[in-house]
């Protein structure tokens, strides 16, 4: 189903809804309570929506979506000269269970890590770039189509929300085992560090230019470096100077296949010198840059 809320409508009363629903919203003004009775992907073309969840304070701008399932409480505030764009899914709880009984290996659905995580009070709401997820792509690819003409009835097929649901599983999966590993007694409390810990990262990826020291990131957190250090390594299995790090390597791979000189790559992402950074290069991907398929053959 495909609906759109503007101005003239928003306050037009209207039925709830049983299956998974796809809605655009052209809006300049509005502040009220928000219910999320499924899986909500609230996605911000244009503008800036900003979000009052479980007492927690979420500005989503251009590029940028939340996450939020049933067990949160919140409301929604908009006020712009311009109108903003949003594109919002819902998923229900069975199309996103079923989805993960399709990702996942009969003998681990035993785990109720897995089984439920996704539709349970233990899913940390959050905001996420849409660049470098699976659900931010699908999400602004659907912006892009629907806001040409938002009031067209679009036909949003069951396998759309068969695909976002597959692509939010595909973004949390490796996070499961590394949310249970963080060692906190409460779910509000592994929640918050995993949001502390997933705004660093966002830094990082901002900041592929240059080397950042591990104080940077905890600073970012709001955490000490000690903290920050422990709870990104439960999460993500690596300390963050290897994340960083092969953030940074990527990075200047594709520089380098776009036809970048190795040496112009190796001082756009942060490294003192050509060596250290051929050194680093083949460590990451078993050969030197100069040999790389497709890239520059100067130094």
């Amino acid at each position: 189903m495909y609906l759109v809320v503007d101005q003239s409508n928003i306050n037009a009363p209207r039925s709830r809804m049983t299956g998974p629903v796809m809605g655009s919203s052209v809006l300049q003004a509005l502040d009220r309570e928000i219910p999320f009775g499924g899986f909500a992907i609230k996605y911000v073309m244009h503008g800036t929506e900003r979000y009052t969840v479980n007492g927690n304070h979420y500005a989503v701008r251009d590029g940028s979506y939340l996450l939020a399932n049933a067990h949160c409480r919140g409301r929604v505030s908009i006020e712009s000269a311009a109108p903003v764009l949003g594109l919002c899914a819902d998923l229900t709880p069975g199309v996103l269970n079923g989805m993960v009984s399709a990702c996942t290996l009969p003998e681990a659905m035993d785990e109720p890590s897995f089984a439920s995580f996704f539709t349970s009070e233990e899913f940390p709401e959050n905001i996420h770039t849409a660049s470098g997820t699976h659900v931010g792509v699908i999400m602004q690819r659907l912006s892009d189509v629907i806001h040409v003409d938002p009031y067209r009835a679009h036909d949003i097929g069951r396998e759309v929300y068969l695909a976002l649901a597959e692509a939010v599983i595909a973004d949390h999966w490796a996070l499961v085992p590394g949310l249970r590993r963080i060692g906190a007694i409460r779910s509000g409390t592994r929640k918050d560090l995993f949001r502390r810990v997933e705004r660093a990262r966002a830094f990082m990826h901002a900041n592929q230019e240059t080397a950042l020291d591990v104080r940077v990131m905890a600073s970012e957190a709001a955490m000490s470096e000690f903290h920050f250090f422990r709870a990104f390594r439960a999460l993500h299995g690596i300390t963050p100077h290897q994340y960083h790090l092969a953030l940074r390597l990527v990075h200047g791979r594709e520089m380098i296949m776009k036809g970048a000189e190795v040496s112009i790559a190796a001082m756009q992402c942060g490294f003192p010198d050509l060596a250290s950074f051929s050194k680093a290069f083949k460590r990451r991907f078993g050969q030197p840059p100069s040999a790389t398929v497709g890239g520059s053959s100067r130094i």
